[in-house]
């Protein structure tokens, strides 16, 4: 053994809080103190050496707990001290118990035992520090391959609210506890903490909770960047105030950017860290690539991997003879929500039947179900009208005072103030008290950690705090004016499921009642009326899929409809027609057009990197013009690639494909821009998302090989 493998063994058993007894040749006698059960570990470097007997007898009388272990390593070593300590297979039995009371929690939403829980596989598309890369197979899967090297991982699961960021942080627990049980993941789920303002200190406070009271902070960091301990972060976007996270593109990132350097302080070593945050421009914005290049470019070197879930399917969620009778009696994306899938794939052959007839009863026939099967289980008083409108007026108090979930004493007070005349009205064989209590055991309600309370999913919320808003409870209006925007929108996009009167109502309903931003008057609008609504200026609308198999989504139709220098990314517009008459100076970005129709040209709207399906024609394409001779092609390609780097010449920098354009536009390029832009993109040297382009590892080999030929 050498003497730096005995400094670093050392420094190991000293981390975990041992002193060295003693050192000798063929053995070392660590001693563990001040705690209930003192320990002492004899590390021997040879079998055959016997010296160390008496010394084992020496402390085996002295009351000590003694443990012989043959040197094997190093990393053998750690590995000891890490099974030991941090009781890794005790830990994964208790996380396959969370994993099981989880399914349990799901499963009995039908009435169905938790065996019969199955994670649905979510479709998601991928990208590997900024690039998009193909990768085949399932989502847990792929997660979990892109977390067993040795490189330190920051991966980022985004979705829509209810699209499956918790069951998907659930499944990769499940994974480890399964298939890697000598790791001890970490796994914080942010709604249901907020003990702690800020990030670092929210991190500190589960770490005390999770981790036994004798084991110091210090060792389970050690541990994060090492490895053996993966961070699983349920919920990012529950940290974010609502001013930072209003809809829009541009956000203030000093604060995200101190949560992310607590996490960016993990990242080194083998450390793996996963965040799930519903879609926010955050991770798209110009502000989080400069934070990750700029650490990068001082040899802090990790990848980010990011993953964006899309909606479910019926493929996915149901057999092959439900799909069929279903057939064309959908309401396209509008049910696409794991709740109502759900639903759908476990009710009986009758029931499922009735529904098919008119999917717009699918959410009533959903929270009749609940709230009937409610009154049976709970013996509750009241019946399904009861306890719908107790439970909406709940979500609009949720909503107005921007909260997640409540203490279970403050749920059951606001229960109590918000339908005192119901409640005692019913308070016959039990007090308004009891009764009470028994609502904040509702199955429409979830426990949310500290014994805390708040509603079973963001789509049950959503629902609730709709029909509170279409039935005009006047009482709440003040919580509507005060509700922000992640609470709104989680209602309008349970609001796209329900009936054409209810949608239509909820729409004329906002407008009066609540405070709408530009994002969510056009989605108001789109999901809720099947039309955009208004005009809009300068605004920037990000990622989605739009598509009603019925009725084709129309923009800019009708008088006083317009949109103008406004930018689309990557949206998936199927079965729309544009009304390009009233559509000027917009770009379109990473957009796929499929059965689309239109009225006017596009010629005055920029289209960057996007698709058609069927090649029908849809966007236009302008006259050539001859390019001038001392600013050929070549030229070009060098300038724009050379546009993604800083002025110190070797850090790369995002752009926003809008304002290069009209950066370059100075050179007399503009004409030519968008064909040189789509050029390099097709290429692989350019990477687009959205309005946002990076400059990719072959894009920067390009521009080494151009500025060598030009000397």
């Amino acid at each position: 053994m050498t003497a730096q493998e005995r400094e670093q063994i050392w420094k190991l058993y000293e981390r975990y809080g041992y002193r060295t007894a003693e050192m000798e040749e063929d053995y070392i006698i660590f001693v563990l103190e001040n705690v209930m059960y003192p320990a002492v570990d004899i590390l021997t470097f040879s079998e055959d050496s016997q010296r160390y007997l008496e010394k084992k007898s020496h402390y085996s009388e002295q009351g000590y707990g003694v443990r012989v272990t043959l040197y094997r390593g190093v990393s053998s070593v750690e590995d000891y001290l890490f099974q030991g300590f941090f009781r890794v297979k005790d830990v994964a039995r208790q996380l396959e118990m969370n994993y099981e009371r989880y399914a349990e929690r799901q499963m009995k939403l039908y009435s169905r035992d938790k065996g019969e829980y199955r994670y649905i596989p979510i479709r998601y598309t991928v990208e590997n520090n900024f690039q998009s890369v193909a990768d085949a197979n399932p989502l847990v899967d792929s997660i979990f391959r892109n977390m067993q090297g040795d490189h330190p991982v920051l991966i980022i699961i985004e979705a829509a609210a209810g699209f499956g960021k918790t069951s998907t942080a659930y499944e990769l627990i499940h994974q480890y506890a399964t298939r890697q049980p000598d790791v001890r993941p970490f796994f914080m789920e942010l709604a249901k903490d907020r003990t702690a303002r800020t990030f670092h200190y929210l991190l500190l406070s589960q770490i005390e909770q999770q981790f036994d009271i004798l084991m110091k902070k210090d060792v389970v960091l050690h541990n994060i960047r090492q490895g053996r301990i993966p961070l699983i972060i349920d919920g990012f976007d529950e940290l974010l105030s609502a001013d930072l996270d209003n809809g829009g593109l541009d956000v203030d990132f000093k604060e995200v950017g101190t949560m992310l350097s607590t996490i960016a302080e993990l990242l080194t070593d083998r450390s793996k860290v996963v965040l799930t945050t519903r879609k926010t421009a955050i991770f798209s914005g110009e502000s989080f690539v400069d934070w990750y290049y700029d650490r990068v470019d001082s040899s802090i070197q990790f990848d980010i991997i990011r993953y964006q879930l899309a909606a479910p399917s019926l493929h996915d969620w149901l057999d092959a003879r439900r799909r069929k009778a279903f057939g064309e009696r959908h309401i396209g994306a509008s049910i696409a929500n794991p709740v109502l899938m759900g639903y759908l794939r476990y009710i009986d052959d009758q029931e499922y039947d009735e529904i098919i007839q008119n999917p717009y009863l699918l959410a009533d026939k959903f929270f009749s179900f609940m709230l009937k099967r409610e009154i049976e289980r709970q013996d509750l008083p009241f019946s399904v009208t009861d306890q719908f409108r107790i439970l909406r007026r709940l979500a609009a108090l949720f909503g107005g005072y921007g909260i997640s979930s409540d203490t279970r004493n403050e749920v059951r007070l606001s229960l109590l103030e918000l339908n005192q005349q119901l409640i005692e009205q019913k308070a016959v064989t039990k007090d308004a008290e009891s009764i009470a209590n028994t609502l904040t055991n509702h199955a429409l309600l979830d426990r949310k950690g500290n014994e805390n309370i708040g509603f079973l999913n963001d789509f049950i919320f959503g629902t609730l705090y709709m029909h509170s808003v279409i039935n005009d409870d006047e009482d709440m209006l003040d919580f509507y004016r005060e509700t922000t925007y992640p609470y709104l929108e989680k209602a309008i996009l349970a609001a796209e499921v329900a009936d054409e009167a209810d949608r239509w109502l909820f729409y004329d309903r906002l407008q009066m009642y609540c405070h709408l931003n530009d994002a969510l008057r056009f989605w108001a609008g789109v999901k809720l009326k099947g039309s955009s609504l208004g005009s809009y200026s300068g605004v920037s609308f990000d990622a989605s899929a739009l598509y009603n198999p019925v009725e084709r989504c129309c923009f800019a139709q009708g008088f006083g409809n317009s949109f103008s220098e406004c930018s689309f990314s990557n949206f998936d517009f199927r079965h729309c027609h544009f009304n390009f008459e009233q559509i000027d100076g917009c770009t379109f970005i990473n957009c796929r057009f499929e059965d689309c129709t239109r009225d006017g040209s596009t010629l005055l709207c920029e289209f960057y990197n996007c698709a058609e399906l069927p090649a029908q024609h849809f966007i236009e394409n302008a006259p050539e013009t001859e390019q001038p001779q001392e600013y050929n092609e070549d030229m070009l390609r060098h300038d724009i690639l050379k546009s993604f780097m800083k002025v110190n010449g070797h850090t790369r920098r995002m752009r926003m494909i809008s304002k290069l354009r009209d950066d370059l536009a100075v050179k007399d390029a503009k004409f030519s821009f968008k064909k040189t832009f789509n050029s390099l993109c097709a290429d692989g040297y350019i990477y687009c998302d959205g309005d946002k382009a990076f400059l990719t590892d072959e894009g920067q080999k390009q521009l080494n090989q151009l500025q060598t030929e030009n000397g």
